[in-house]
């Protein structure tokens, strides 16, 4: 039996080819499973590049996800550190970016700053503390939604990020199969 349902939303220069998700349904056990499916092709034994001192805080952007991570580090509940995430969720769920620096208004200061992909992989990080701590589904979904595009350019990765993106593709699996279990009632949404 061939189904016709893929997915198709970690494929491409997600940076400047954004997904919109607009309109996106659910089609159930099939769609996960394509999703699972997806999630097993990301090459996760790249070969090690030779660039091997990343500048992990280098913006704005960079700083502030390091001082929210540590602060939910601490204590997951802290509504200081889950506020700022939520503007950067915001953020992030409107444009699919996450720009080296923001104004006041959570508006870009640069347009065009937003290719560096260690902040990608330091927001999922984030985003799975905050969703471990709250089981808050807007910090899954945003979750998904950057794993999808970290996936999608997996080749630019250096080792250090590697490891990292590979500890994360099993959390987001952890996380979608409670969510699952929870959804059907066969297991329970302790943790």
């Amino acid at each position: 039996m061939s189904s016709n349902i893929s997915y198709d939303y970690a494929s491409g220069n997600l940076l400047e080819n954004r997904n919109t998700y607009f309109y996106t349904k659910f089609q159930g056990h099939e769609f996960l499973s394509e999703w699972r499916k997806q999630r097993e092709l990301v090459p996760l034994n790249i070969e090690e590049k030779g660039v091997k001192n990343i500048q992990t805080i280098s913006s704005s952007t960079d700083r502030l996800l390091e001082k929210i991570g540590n602060e939910l580090f601490i204590d997951g509940s802290n509504n200081k550190a889950l506020e700022l995430l939520n503007n950067l969720v915001q953020r992030f769920e409107v444009t699919k970016r996450l720009h080296d620096e923001y104004n006041d208004n959570w508006r870009p200061i640069n347009t065009k700053e937003y290719n560096n992909l260690e902040r990608y992989v330091k927001f999922v990080e984030v985003l799975d503390l905050a969703y471990t701590s709250t089981q808050s589904l807007p910090y899954l979904n945003a979750l998904l939604k950057c794993m999808d595009t970290i996936s999608a350019l997996s080749q630019r990765l250096h080792s250090s990020q590697i490891l990292r993106f590979r500890k994360l593709v099993l959390r987001e699996k952890e996380h979608i199969e409670q969510l699952e279990l929870t959804i059907t009632g066969q297991g329970n949404a302790t943790r």
